[in-house]
């Protein structure tokens, strides 16, 4: 009789032992099965997503966001037509002097505290994407080639070459249509690379069609500046 309870209760835990591993497994397989939605913004990024510092990329070509002299020379090099976006806000485009299909540059200035002009966004696209700039019937020749960021990003780069320049920073993500949207903004470990405006108002967007980069967007909320 003892030797048959000790076996019932034997066969009792081996059961028991059998269902948690069951139930376990059965999560994990759920878990895994998970599957992000697109249409939903989520992270993404390559690598393990590292807590080094990584410095930001604000400049295009020799413009850099918030400094005053750099758009003076850059003025003096290439001209410029600018039209009130309202207050001390302007804009003006620019296109690239390469053959084929342009790309429109368009900057985005205010005064700041000094009087002086500044850039606080940067955008670059095709030429024949909509929504184009408000400027584009308007915009002047540049003497530049091609409009490159100060991480060597272009108009045309494949979707896991930006990522790769990013390695292991994290961006949010979403579709919208065909289009495919990357939005970096910067984390804590970053903050000391930030000196003429704080961190948490500067941002990058990134639009992909096919994979293909067709928009970027460099952005400083311009109150940093005024």
């Amino acid at each position: 009789m003892r030797n048959t309870l000790l076996f019932i209760f034997f066969c009792c835990g081996l059961l028991s032992a059998c269902k948690s591993d069951s139930n376990k497994n059965s999560s994990q397989s759920d878990s895994s099965d998970v599957k992000i939605d697109p249409f939903t913004p989520h992270e993404v990024g390559k690598g393990d997503g590292g807590d080094y510092a990584f410095k930001p990329d604000t400049s295009v070509q020799k413009i850099i966001l918030g400094n005053p002299d750099c758009l003076k020379t850059y003025f003096l090099e290439n001209g410029f037509h600018d039209v009130s976006l309202g207050g001390n806000r302007k804009a003006m485009d620019y296109y690239n002097s390469s053959v084929g299909i342009k790309h429109l540059m368009e900057l985005r200035t205010t005064k700041n505290k000094k009087g002086e002009t500044v850039v606080y966004e940067i955008i670059v696209q095709r030429s024949d994407d909509p929504p184009a700039p408000q400027l584009a019937t308007k915009a002047i020749p540049s003497s530049d080639f091609n409009f490159v960021s100060g991480h060597g990003i272009s108009i045309g780069m494949t979707i896991d070459y930006v990522m790769s320049i990013y390695s292991n920073q994290k961006f949010m993500e979403v579709e919208k249509g065909d289009t495919v949207y990357l939005t970096y903004t910067p984390k804590p470990k970053d903050y000391n690379f930030f000196k003429r405006y704080h961190p948490a108002a500067y941002s990058v967007v990134y639009k992909f069609k096919n994979e293909t980069l067709r928009r970027m967007e460099y952005s400083v909320d311009p109150k940093e500046f005024e």
